[in-house]
Order: structure tokens, then sequence, then C-alpha cells
């Protein structure tokens, strides 16, 4: 899915047409997954920094 967005953000968006919406969809898509995790990681790292501190 990484390569798909990569090839798509090297074309020229003119190109796409109506097919842009999907690429942009399968973006952020991807982008809001990947910022959940890293948010889940951190929010499971919080505890430890507080006990530390």
């Amino acid at each position: 899915m990484v390569a798909t967005i990569g090839l798509a953000g090297r074309l020229p968006f003119a190109e796409f047409g109506p097919e842009r919406k999907i690429v942009w969809k399968t973006a952020i898509s991807y982008l809001m997954e990947h910022v959940s995790t890293m948010l889940s990681e951190v929010v499971q790292d919080r505890p430890l920094g507080k006990s530390h501190g």
C-alpha cells in the first residue's frame, strides 16, 4: 500500500481525474492508521514516564 501511495504521489494529479479522490482516501486512511498506532504507543509509554518522574 505504501508503494501505491508513493507512486501516486509522483504522478500529476490531473491524470487521475475521478480516481484522485480514491487515492487521497487511501493515503488519508493509511496516515490515520499510522497516527493512531503512534498515539497508542505514546499512551502506553506515558505511565512509564510518570512513574520514573
